[in-house]
């Protein structure tokens, strides 16, 4: 994806097939997993504030619902 600098500092994004749904994901950080799910309405962004810190310590991985931003709709 092509984001600003100081978006792409916030992790690495990608996509994921669930069941023939494609999921974005952006993940930072190494060691157990912490998924971030975003309310309604949003995305994986609403966690930038958060990210950086948990990443220190966890792999984080934020989600785009599907239906939200980048993921596939409905």
């Amino acid at each position: 994806m092509a984001y600003s600098s100081d978006i792409a500092d916030l992790g690495e994004d990608g996509f994921t097939d669930s069941g023939g749904v494609k999921i974005h994901y952006v993940t930072k950080g190494t060691g157990p997993l912490v998924v971030l799910i975003h309310g309604i309405p949003g995305f994986w962004y609403d966690w930038r504030h958060q990210m950086p810190a948990l990443a220190q310590h966890f792999q984080v991985v934020a989600i785009d619902q599907r239906g939200f931003n980048l993921s596939d709709q409905p």
